[in-house]
């Protein structure tokens, strides 16, 4: 039985590894600061509603993971 959760925790600290490396807040800072010069506003809102759907499925991920 011990086995079987020290598996599934080492599986879920793995997971969580992942999505801290993945750099969330470079990756937003990146998309901002290039979409800072641009004119078109269909593709700013566009940029920011992918933004947000990102931060909001990573947070639900590790909230899941947690």
């Amino acid at each position: 039985m011990n086995e079987i959760y020290a598996t599934e925790l080492l599986g879920l600290g793995t997971a969580l590894a992942e999505l801290a490396v993945k750099g969330t807040a470079t990756a937003v800072s990146s998309k901002i600061r290039a979409i800072k010069e641009e004119k078109n506003v269909d593709k700013i809102r566009n940029t920011y509603d992918e933004i947000i759907s990102e931060l909001l499925n990573e947070r639900e991920e590790a909230v899941r993971i947690a």
